[in-house]
């Protein structure tokens, strides 16, 4: 059940890079509504067979994907469609743990000119 599980989380994610880059960002913005779809439908897939290792296939491939997309939503920046003051739009949002590590690096580039960044 758990390399079931595995594998058909290894086979979503190949599916899913295969769609871009906007689209893995738009579904780790909005990672609960996509955790429960997706979970839904591993459950459902596996279900129909009528056996509870399918069910706890569907369950345990649901699992993984709910860890990568709480992971990839704290380290990647994704979008969110959000309402703004240009009407509803795709926003960038950047990754919880590494917008806080961002932040704090000094810039010296922007503080001095090029020609002084390696003194």
């Amino acid at each position: 059940m758990i390399l079931a599980g595995i594998l058909t989380v290894l086979a979503f994610g190949f599916l899913t890079v295969k769609m871009g880059w906007p689209f893995i960002q738009k579904i780790i913005g909005h990672q609960v509504a996509a955790d429960v779809i997706i979970t839904v439908f591993f459950m459902w897939l596996f279900g129909i067979t009528g056996t509870i290792s399918g069910m706890m296939t569907g369950i345990v491939a649901g699992l993984f994907v709910s860890i990568i997309l709480f992971i990839a939503s704290k380290f990647i920046t994704h979008k969110k469609f959000e309402k703004t003051d240009d009407g509803v739009q795709w926003v960038d949002k950047p990754g919880e743990w590494v917008g806080q590590f961002i932040n704090k690096i000094p810039t010296r580039e922007a503080e001095k000119p090029p020609s002084e960044w390696f003194k």
